[in-house]
């Protein structure tokens, strides 16, 4: 389990976690779990949340086929990182069969031109609001994102100052860290420009 949010502006997309990860109890935890995987190259972010082997998955070896910026990014995320993230998985047996699908016990999050979930069929959406949060702790991070930027989403006061959103992320980070024992490690914060 672990916390992962994101939050965009007009140019920029900020993507900021946890480092623990845990096996069922506290006890057993790592405290620099790989939890984003970064393409600098096709300006992509991927993040996880979930199963504690995500974090080796990631270390070791995935390499997300290449996207060519002329094809279509969603049609990208269906026909071919979908995919390509179940077959490494299936292959390392870390997905289960559920009523006819794979299931990957876990949300991936992926930063292009918006921000993309893919849930636990690996299905993609595409996630609507500004500020996003995921993963065990995500319900203390909404709360502290609230009580930063307002006490609606819909009506949240739009941050576009570069460390006044490190701050509110930082802030988020650590309401999960505090509250939730899944929740742990350092944090980090990755920053992406959009695609245009």
């Amino acid at each position: 389990m672990t916390i992962l949010v994101t939050y965009k502006t007009k140019d920029k997309i900020y993507m900021g976690c946890d480092t623990q990860v845990t096996g069922g109890v506290t006890e057993f935890c790592k405290d620099k779990w790989h939890k984003v995987m970064i393409n600098d190259n096709d300006y992509v972010m991927v993040g996880c949340t979930g199963y504690a082997k995500f974090g080796d998955f990631f270390e070791h070896g995935f390499k997300p086929p290449h996207y060519y910026k002329e094809n279509d990014f969603v049609d990208y995320l269906h026909n071919q990182l979908a995919p390509a993230i179940t077959k490494a998985l299936t292959k390392r047996k870390i997905t289960r069969e559920k009523d006819g699908n794979l299931q990957t016990e876990s949300e991936f999050v992926v930063v292009y031109d918006e921000v993309y979930s893919l849930i636990e069929d690996a299905a993609p959406y595409q996630q609507s609001e500004v500020f996003m949060a995921t993963g065990s702790g995500y319900r203390l991070a909404y709360g502290a994102y609230y009580a930063t930027c307002s006490n609606n989403i819909k009506n949240a006061v739009y941050l576009d100052d570069d460390k006044a959103i490190k701050d509110m992320i930082g802030d988020c980070i650590d309401a999960a860290k505090c509250y939730d024992p899944y929740c742990g490690g350092e944090q980090v914060i990755h920053v992406m420009e959009r695609a245009k």
